[in-house]
């Protein structure tokens, strides 16, 4: 099994994290409803775009593969925890 086929140990850690994520951020929106759903759909979209760019950084060896995968996480982590606080 190559390594493009193998799954990045990180992506586990994205489901329970996300939801939280987006519904927190969505219900800080007070434009209604609408808002918080197109808040929750670009943090999503956003997600996935960072995720593609660090994997193919990964992928070329710009970056180690362990930094590659989780980087993503780590980067909405740190941007969770400040806006929460």
């Amino acid at each position: 099994m190559s390594d493009a086929t193998l799954p990045r140990p990180a992506s586990p850690v994205a489901a329970p994290l996300t939801p939280g994520r987006e519904v927190w951020l969505s219900m800080r929106a007070n434009r209604g409803a609408m808002a918080g759903v197109g808040v929750s759909i670009a943090i999503a979209i956003s997600y996935w775009a960072i995720s593609k760019v660090f994997e193919q950084l990964g992928d070329i060896s710009l970056l180690p593969a362990a930094l590659a995968a989780w980087s993503p996480d780590l980067l909405f982590a740190m941007a969770g925890l400040y806006f929460f606080t």
